[in-house]
């Protein structure tokens, strides 16, 4: 495999062209590098490109948990982790969305301020 063919795209260029450019990498085995910034941050290619690299035809299948027995890993795992009550529970989800808040707010500033 060859990474000759490759491009670079800007991720705020790809809105307007997802369709083109998902099948540049699929039709012409085109690799993509997307970019942020000028930084390269993740690699679009075609599916067949991706088995040429790893070998694989299909995703393996996943086995999935009974949900009573993921209820109660999950439950012991919470427990054992310290949340052994609703209360701490709740705190602690809304600790989470709060950081998931803050975060989102950050990443608004700066794409708005690095725009301007």
């Amino acid at each position: 495999m060859s990474l000759q063919n490759r491009r670079s795209l800007a991720v705020e260029a790809i809105y307007r062209q997802l369709s083109q450019i998902v099948n540049r990498a699929s039709y012409s085995k085109e690799i993509i590098i997307l970019t942020s910034r000028g930084r390269p941050k993740a690699v679009l290619i075609g599916m067949d490109t991706f088995q040429e690299i790893f070998g694989e035809q299909q995703a393996p299948a996943l086995s999935l948990t009974p949900i009573n027995d993921f209820r109660r890993q999950f439950l012991q795992a919470l427990t054992e982790s310290g949340y052994d009550s609703k209360e701490k529970i709740i705190n602690m989800i809304r600790e989470v969305k709060r950081e998931v808040y803050e975060n989102a707010k950050n990443r608004h500033h700066e794409d708005h301020s690095c725009a301007t």
